[in-house]
């Protein structure tokens, strides 16, 4: 075999090697490795997840094709640590792993609707939270129940559930619990401080969380949202309440506005005879008869009816 038939093989093995090699950096990074359809196309990765488990929860969910590939660019890229950066990512069809891995590593988050509506105690915002958020219901109870956490923010377990005003919030998927509270008091403030709302509820001799709670009432027995109660109640004050009470002859029973007393917290309930029959409320253990009555009594000198205490 002479020198040019040896020389033009070696170039022809270099040429292939070159090839094969360009051919595999171009599959590793260009070609498409997510599915051109998904199911669902956002991925949560939770707080302290290592790169083995994000590789798994990608594969699992069945965001990448294949996970060789994805791993050769990730650790090229430096994507791949011991610590992986948390939250919800929304991943588009037909991405390769380039795109992927830039977009898990710095590319934005997708935000969680969050809805806050009509709860009426502290666990019932945990669940409801924790079902849009990563932190637990547990984890949203232990800081609700912190008597010297609410201290240092101003509340009580009796006045925190005036802090959530009702409404929908934009929130990161891995949000902690301390950034919940934290936005929540921004949005407490942001909501008291339009249109003289903190002045006039102070006019009106009221404090923020009795609105509140006034509020909540009116949204239970009148079908009203509890923004417009609370708008309504801040610039009407008792008689802005007093009118939603008459309002489609709706009125505010007892059963209703001892709904919202906390758990634990002493109810004293001051009823008629008549009362005492009809009333249903959860909690009653005792009950005092004082052993009077008010009953009608016909007067035959006058001819009118009076009530005597018997």
């Amino acid at each position: 075999m002479n020198f040019w038939k040896l020389t033009g093989l070696g170039l022809l093995l270099i040429l292939l090697i070159a090839g094969w090699v360009l051919y595999d950096r171009y599959r590793a990074y260009l070609a498409p490795n997510v599915p051109g359809q998904l199911d669902d196309p956002y991925v949560e990765i939770p707080t302290g997840s290592t790169f083995e488990e994000v590789l798994a929860l990608l594969s699992d969910r069945g965001l990448i094709v294949d996970t060789t590939s994805f791993r050769t660019v990730a650790k090229r890229l430096q994507y791949a640590r011991p610590n992986m950066r948390a939250g919800r990512f929304q991943i588009q069809p037909g991405w390769n792993n380039l795109k992927l891995v830039r977009h898990l590593r710095g590319g934005p988050q997708a935000t969680v609707p969050l809805v806050l509506t009509t709860e009426r105690l502290p666990e019932e915002v945990a669940r409801k939270v924790s079902r849009f958020i990563e932190p637990d219901s547990a984890d949203f109870m232990a800081l609700f129940t912190d008597e010297a956490y609410l201290q240092q923010i101003g509340y009580r377990q009796e006045t925190l559930l005036s802090l959530f005003i009702p409404n929908t919030y934009d929130f990161y998927w891995n949000t902690s619990v301390q950034d919940f509270m934290e936005r929540m008091q921004q949005e407490h403030e942001r909501f008291w401080g339009k249109d003289n709302r903190r002045d006039k509820a102070a006019a009106r001799k009221l404090s923020l969380a009795e609105v509140y709670t006034l509020a909540s009432i009116v949204e239970k027995e009148t079908g009203l949202s509890d923004d417009e109660g609370l708008t309504l109640i801040v610039a009407g004050g008792s008689k802005g309440f007093a009118e939603l009470a008459a309002r489609d002859g709706v009125g505010m029973n007892a059963e209703g506005v001892l709904g919202y007393a906390m758990p634990g917290a002493r109810k004293i309930v001051l009823a008629t005879s008549i009362a005492e029959t009809s009333i249903t409320i959860d909690g009653v253990r005792v009950v005092v008869d004082s052993g009077y009555a008010r009953l009608p009594r016909f007067e035959p000198g006058s001819g009118v009816t009076r009530l005597e205490t018997v």
